[in-house]
């Protein structure tokens, strides 16, 4: 009696196990991984929204009156065409768009509800949003994240930035329809004994969290190289610099850029292009350690910080290896492009540290002088 008693009890245990499970992942599971894809994206667009106004001074709110500096518009679009973003808006503070990626918004008045308490709280708000598009199979899914304009403490307007979340979410819902094929078989085996059944709802339970492990991986990389994405290299970067300063250790952060990526792009076809942002990331990983943090920031643009060891040469070792190892790759002629890279070197110094913002930026704009500096040589060789 006592025997068959456990035995009612393990399989109602089961019972509930295999009912709770479905209710688990629908009701807290999944919205729990939404609602991290939608703060991470938030969290994204408001470092992004820093960087288009940074450096940008506005002696009024915007309005329909005054034309937005130009400066600020040429910000704007870097941001956009490096990120990838579909598109971008920005509001006066009555929520009159002003400016678009999509010159048919401009004029239009916000509908949203929640507009001007967010210039009051400063706080950004987000929606998914389905987009129809007739040149894609099957819908698109974006995140459109409304975030202030700040300018001195003061909300002068606000962003209106898309993100496109499709391929995320498509690899959720994969992940979804696979867990739901896995509770059939967990019921059937319910039937032949509770145990089993219990074993298996752990199973899943172990495989919806490395699924979350590999959504927060993936938030962070670059699909196509398979390096940090912008996100990922500007966060690892901060911690690294944090650990620099507390033990007075200088590093290296270098800026590269692909050259002539369009040409290959042109010429080649953009599956070749494709090869080329590969084996230039394959340069740099089998250039730079293993501790170093190589990113691809957007586009045919990659950064890296890199520590050093107080040898005064070692700027000049880096670029050397680096150049190096680019030539041993083109005299392998394996394609039917080379490879070229302009290089800009910003050293960072604990005892007058700069944020990751500014290091990128001066390596940036050196990396740049080279690249003119190039074309400059090419004309006049001509």
């Amino acid at each position: 009696m006592r025997r068959h008693i456990i035995l009612v009890v393990i399989a109602l245990i089961s019972v509930l196990i295999v009912i709770s499970l479905p209710l688990y992942l629908e009701f807290i599971a999944y919205p729990a991984y939404e609602e991290f894809l939608v703060t991470s994206v938030e969290q994204e667009m408001q470092v992004l929204a820093k960087r288009m106004v940074k450096g940008n001074q506005f002696t009024a709110p915007i309005s329909q009156d005054q034309p937005l500096p130009e400066k600020f518009i040429k910000s704007v679009e870097y941001i956009q065409r490096t990120v990838g973003l579909p598109k971008i808006k920005i509001f006066t503070k009555s929520g009159v768009i002003v400016y678009s990626t999509d010159q048919a918004d401009v004029g239009h008045l916000t509908s949203k509800k929640f507009f001007p308490q967010m210039l009051v709280d400063g706080l950004p708000r987000s929606e998914v949003k389905i987009v129809n598009n007739n040149e894609v199979v099957g819908d698109i899914q974006m995140i459109e994240t409304y975030v202030p304009i700040i300018d001195n403490g003061v909300a002068v307007g606000a962003f209106e930035i898309y993100r496109n979340i499709t391929q995320m979410k498509q690899t959720f819902e994969n992940m979804k329809k696979h867990e739901q094929r896995t509770m059939l078989p967990v019921i059937i085996l319910l039937l032949a004994g509770g145990l089993l059944s219990t074993y298996l709802a752990d199973k899943s339970m172990t495989e919806l969290d490395q699924s979350k492990e590999i959504f927060q991986q993936l938030s962070v990389t670059d699909t196509l190289t398979g390096l940090l994405n912008r996100r990922g290299f500007t966060a690892a970067v901060e911690k690294q610099l944090t650990i620099l300063q507390r033990s007075g250790t200088g590093a290296f952060l270098l800026y590269i850029d692909l050259d002539d990526f369009k040409l290959i792009n042109d010429t080649c076809g953009h599956k070749s292009g494709d090869q080329a942002l590969v084996e230039a990331s394959a340069i740099l990983n089998n250039t730079f350690r293993a501790s170093d943090i190589i990113g691809r920031i957007g586009g045919d643009e990659f950064a890296i910080l890199t520590v050093h060891n107080r040898d005064p040469n070692a700027e000049e070792q880096i670029k050397q290896r680096l150049f190096e190892n680019l030539a041993r790759w083109n005299s392998r002629k394996t394609f039917a492009f080379e490879l070229a890279l302009s290089v800009g070197v910003v050293e960072y110094i604990p005892g007058s540290p700069a944020s990751i913002d500014e290091l990128m930026s001066s390596a940036d704009a050196m990396m740049y002088a080279e690249k003119q500096q190039k074309k400059t040589v090419r004309t006049g060789a001509v």
